[in-house]
């Protein structure tokens, strides 16, 4: 006696390894949101002004993972393998959610490193005068002015960095005081120019 077969379990079969074949290959749209969302949390958390080398490589890392999951879109459905777009996306949603919570102690070390900067600046500043004045020996005149110029410049610059500090503006009190620094770089490397001219 024939035994008939049943084609309707192969069928069956063969639709459930086709549909689990399919869903290992879905796009990790849930993983992607989560990932966005903790970048667009450091964002609101200032990580990308207190922090912003960070906060680049925090975006570095998640525009990796959407190219990962582009390419393997341009797939054919069966080949595609979003492991590798699963794992980047974790290590965006993970970066950005240690940056944000680093935030503060990084904004608490801009702060200590301005105030300390402001009050080693104004000892300076203070002190400059005097040296500028011994540099007429081996200066011009007009390199002497240019010096007065940039020490009040040096100075005007530090009151603004003060005055940001006082009002809690820090990133408004970092870039003026960044100007001070400057100025003042300026006129000690003109004195020490000048100290190296008076000793040839």
């Amino acid at each position: 006696m024939r035994t008939i077969h049943n084609p309707i379990p192969a069928a069956v079969g063969a639709a459930l390894c086709v549909g689990l074949l399919s869903g290992c290959a879905q796009p990790p749209e849930k993983e992607l949101a989560a990932a966005k969302a903790a970048v667009e949390a450091a964002r609101e958390a200032e990580a990308d002004r207190y922090m912003p080398r960070n906060f680049e490589n925090v975006q570095k890392a998640l525009a990796s993972a959407e190219a990962e999951i582009s390419i393997e879109n341009k797939e054919f459905f069966l080949s595609r393998n979003y492991e590798q777009a699963r794992v980047l996306l974790k290590n965006a949603t993970t970066l950005a959610t240690e940056i944000a919570a680093d935030v503060p102690g990084a904004r608490a070390d801009m702060k200590a490193r301005i105030e300390e900067g402001i009050s080693k600046a104004h000892r300076m500043i203070k002190e400059m005068p005097a040296d500028i004045r011994k540099a007429r020996r081996t200066k011009g005149k007009e390199a002497v002015q240019q010096m007065n110029a940039d020490l009040e410049s040096a100075k005007s610059a530090l009151a603004r960095a003060e005055t940001e500090f006082t009002a809690g503006n820090i990133l408004e009190a970092d870039r003026h005081f960044d100007d001070t620094r400057r100025l003042i770089k300026g006129i000690v490397d003109q004195l020490s120019a000048s100290e190296t001219e008076d000793l040839m």
